[in-house]
This record gives C-alpha cells, sequence and structure tokens, in this order.
C-alpha cells in the first residue's frame, strides 16, 4: 500500500497523482503528511519515463460480455462508501471522506446520503458502478470515473509520459 495507507486510500492517492504532473504530485503527497522519502520513492514510480505501449480499446468487447462494462465503471472509492463509511454515524464519515478521499463537505454529504439510502445487494452494486450519466464527486460524468489509463510517452510533458484514458460513452 501508499506508505502504510489502506488500499482504498492508496487507490485513490494513485488515481489523483496520474492527474498530476511531478511537482503537482510532490506537492499532493506532501499535503496528504508523505516524508521526503516516502514523496521520492512514490513518484520514482509513478512518473517514470515507461516503455513505450500501445493501448488497444474496442467496443466490440462490450458487446460479447457486459461485465467489461461493469469492471470499466467499478469505482473503489464508492465501495468504500457503500460498504463501510453509509455504515458510520454522519459527522465521522463525512470526516472521513474529506480526509481519506479529499471530497469537498457538500459532496461527501451526497455521496454519504445516496448510499444511506441504498436498501439491497442490487442497489449497493449500481451505486459502486453507476450508469452513465450520474456524476461524480469531481464532476466528471460516472462514466469517467471508472476509466482505464494507459501512460504512454507525453509529448507535452518533456517527453516523459502521456495520458490516455479510454471512456465509456454511451
Amino acid at each position: 500500500m501508499a506508505a502504510g495507507r489502506d488500499a482504498v486510500t492508496a487507490y485513490s492517492i494513485v488515481l489523483d497523482l496520474v492527474e498530476r504532473d511531478r511537482g503537482d504530485a510532490d506537492s499532493y503527497l506532501a499535503r496528504r503528511g508523505f516524508t521526503p522519502s516516502q514523496r521520492a520513492s512514490i513518484l520514482e514510480s509513478t512518473h517514470c519515463v515507461p516503455p513505450e505501449s500501445y493501448f488497444i480499446v474496442t467496443s466490440d468487447m462490450l458487446q460479447k460480455s457486459p461485465a467489461w462494462l461493469y469492471l470499466g465503471l467499478w469505482d473503489m472509492r464508492r465501495a468504500y462508501i457503500a460498504r463501510q463509511a453509509r455504515l458510520l454515524p454522519r459527522a465521522p464519515a463525512l470526516a472521513d471522506l474529506a480526509a481519506r478521499f479529499e471530497y469537498a463537505e457538500p459532496d461527501a454529504a451526497r455521496l454519504y446520503t445516496e448510499a444511506e439510502a441504498l436498501a439491497s445487494e442490487a442497489a449497493i452494486e449500481a451505486f459502486i458502478a453507476p450508469v452513465a450519466g450520474r456524476s461524480s464527486p469531481n464532476g466528471k460524468p460516472a462514466a469517467e470515473v471508472g476509466r482505464l489509463t494507459a501512460l504512454l510517452p507525453d509529448r507535452r510533458i518533456g517527453r516523459s509520459r502521456r495520458r490516455f484514458a479510454a471512456r465509456f460513452l454511451l
């Protein structure tokens, strides 16, 4: 895990890191309480110069097996909210979501309220892997939250890396 963080927090941190350049990622990790040596070790893995690679996506896979769509939309943060945070009293749960995922209070409250109302396993699963059109705390369509990301050479960041996100457009 990311320097002693639990799996869900580590997952969220990695998702946040791949969206940032190295300097911003280092500042982000410092704000999250990582030591300089921990930050250097993490950045060595997340902001390295990867070998050339290719990422091929086809919608044909979605037609053959809808499970691929479900897996692509599955969000570990929403799973944590549905499986653990909603079982906590409201104030501690909102504080946990703000600290763990850096959610703004209104976003944490909205997600907590949605999760609190889940009455069946099917509803929980639909909350964890929402259908396109619903929104996430960061304002992106929910289908983009469960994105697949590949790191490739980037012409914009000193030829160090390039991010391509395959998003399910429904």
